[in-house]
């Protein structure tokens, strides 16, 4: 196919079909197929079939499939639903059904309707992705993310809220963890000031001062000073000064306290710690 090459604005009620696509203004189209398209302002058009680059100043409305190598859009891109290896957006990426991507940032929001699946994802503010959220290396975001299904993740880095039905991760790092189900890794850090609800079962926990914690499982459990917690199962555990727990403990190898450490019951020793079973849910 030829090259288009327009300075100002490109519309066509059916197919727009190319080489390369190159537009000074905008395109407003049923669909597109094409091997790149470069385009400084906005782009509306049902499905983006673009072999290599897609690259819009402003904006992309897709109310069909995008699906390229690489998606690069300055301000919002709205898509139906996305099959595309790398995605850059400067605003906000807004997905109505599915997105699978390799590699994901944007510097905004990331709104999923249905599940989002990619490799690495890095936003600066908040994640929502209705079905759930599986990214295989990190998944790393500046503000919240929120999700009614299963998070699966190596490793999970949150400057605001975690919330999920439950969460499987290698690490997971943030402020506030609020799940139905639990959450289920080999470390869970938790910052200053925050807070869990639901389960924790992991390998190591280490929870900043002045957290709130539910239940926790594990291997080895830190606290600093000042924490919160209700029941307390671990091989080893050391709480910082000032921690308050609500419910009981159980350890097996090492329970040190510091200052004026408040235990609504004895600690027990027992020769060893049951892990609950994670259990899967019933779809239908």
């Amino acid at each position: 196919a030829e090259d288009v090459d327009v300075g100002g604005v490109i519309r066509v009620s059916d197919v727009l079909q190319a080489g390369r696509i190159s537009v000074g203004g905008s395109i407003d189209c049923g669909r597109i197929e094409a091997g790149r398209i470069d385009v400084g302002g906005v782009v509306e058009t049902g499905d983006c079939l673009v072999e290599d680059v897609i690259s819009i100043g402003g904006t992309l409305r897709a109310n069909g499939l995008v699906k390229t190598r690489i998606l690069e859009v300055g301000g919002t891109a709205q898509l139906a639903r996305g099959e595309i290896e790398k995605i850059d957006v400067g605003g906000t990426l807004a997905v109505e059904e599915n997105l699978k991507a390799r590699d994901i940032d944007v510097g905004g929001t990331v709104r999923v309707g249905g599940a989002l699946e990619a490799e690495d994802v890095d936003v600066g503010g908040t994640v929502e992705a209705w079905e759930g959220i599986r990214v295989r290396r990190s998944l790393d975001v500046g503000g919240a993310v929120k999700t009614r299904g299963l998070i699966e993740a190596g490793r999970i880095d949150v400057g605001g809220v975690l919330e999920a039905r439950k969460i499987r991760a290698r690490r997971v790092d943030a402020n506030r963890i609020e799940t139905r189900e639990g959450v289920w890794a080999e470390e869970v850090e938790v910052g200053s000031r925050g807070r869990v609800k639901g389960v924790v079962v992991a390998e190591r926990v280490y929870l900043e001062e002045r957290v709130t914690a539910e239940d926790i499982y594990a291997v080895e459990l830190e606290t600093e000073e000042n924490c919160r917690l209700h029941n307390i199962y671990a091989r080893r555990i050391r709480l910082g000064d000032h921690t308050r727990v609500l419910g009981e403990i159980r350890y097996v190898e090492k329970l040190e306290t510091g200052e004026s450490v408040w235990l609504a019951k004895p600690p027990r020793q027992v020769p060893d710690i049951a892990f609950p079973e994670e259990r899967e849910q019933q779809t239908g």
